[in-house]
């Protein structure tokens, strides 16, 4: 989904999954670099390439004035939700269509299929 939504948007994956993670919460650079597993340089990337698109902003941290959090504006929210709207409605649509009997033999194929990958991510697999 990522791809399609880089190429319609002209956001690069990094922006994008910053963009994701500033619809849920600001974030200071330190924490993007650990989320995005990349050094705090290519995060402050990241944030001056948002800042320029008008998709995100620097706010001085509410409790620590030497820490700048990444906001998202009104713009970045409608970035993501404007690409991705389309898909939740129309799995919305789909969801509909299932009887409660199918929607739990779908949920515990999904619930066993992320913990498959959790498995596989953990560091004792």
């Amino acid at each position: 989904m990522r791809p399609a939504v880089t190429r319609r948007s002209g956001l690069s994956v990094t922006e994008l999954a910053t963009l994701e993670l500033l619809v849920e919460r600001p974030v200071g650079l330190a924490e993007l670099a650990r989320h995005l597993e990349v050094s705090t340089a290519a995060a402050t990337g990241v944030g001056d390439r948002l800042e320029a698109h008008g998709h995100a902003e620097r706010r001085a941290h509410p409790r620590d004035r030497r820490r700048t959090d990444l906001h998202i504006t009104a713009s970045g929210r409608e970035e993501v939700l404007g690409h991705l709207l389309p898909m939740f409605a129309r799995l919305a649509e789909l969801d509909a269509g299932f009887s409660a009997a199918e929607r739990a033999v779908v949920a515990r194929y999904l619930d066993g299929a992320a913990e498959a990958f959790a498995a596989m991510t953990r560091d004792d697999a």
